[in-house]
């Protein structure tokens, strides 16, 4: 409950609106949105991303990744430590315009695991229909297959305050 109080919260002060107003405005629907790249090649980067749809935006409030070798094996010494996982990566909202980050950050600062997902300060407001796009680079000669995860809730309701802001 506490996670979509916050998103509420988040949602009024984007729109300039009391709490209770926005309450009555939007319902939120937990959901997780996924970008795989299975597998990102040895030394390489990628870019790959999610699109929320038109009817509703989107607010993330947790994001876990893993982690495993192109075999979809686990990779001990990483899965156990995945804030040392050898992954940069830029995170982009298009309704925003905006990279969350000024050049690629570990994966670790963005990204918990199954047990422990990252719990985001705020959560991120998406816009309806707006991409969010992850760019990453594999660090070391061996290539991973990574999934990321946002969990959170989508947005339904009046989505047209969304672009009137």
């Amino acid at each position: 409950m506490a996670d979509q109080d916050e998103v509420i919260r988040a949602i009024a002060s984007r729109l300039g609106a009391s709490v209770s107003r926005t309450q009555k405005m939007f319902t939120l629907d937990p959901f997780t949105f996924g970008i795989n790249f299975l597998p990102i090649a040895a030394s390489n980067s990628a870019t790959d991303q999610f699109i929320t749809q038109a009817d509703s935006g989107f607010a993330i409030v947790k994001t876990g990744f893993t982690i495993s070798d192109a075999a979809n094996v686990s990779i001990a010494n990483i899965s156990d430590t995945p804030r040392f996982a050898p992954i940069v990566l830029t995170l982009s909202d298009s309704g925003s315009g905006r990279d969350l980050s000024n050049t690629p950050i570990s994966i670790g600062t963005y990204f918990g695991d199954g047990k422990e997902p990252f719990i985001w300060s705020r959560p991120k407001v998406l816009d309806p229909n707006s991409t969010f796009t992850a760019r990453i680079q594999n660090l070391v000669a061996t290539a991973f297959n990574v999934r990321l995860s946002f969990h959170g809730f989508k947005i339904f309701g009046d989505v047209a305050a969304f672009k009137g802001r």
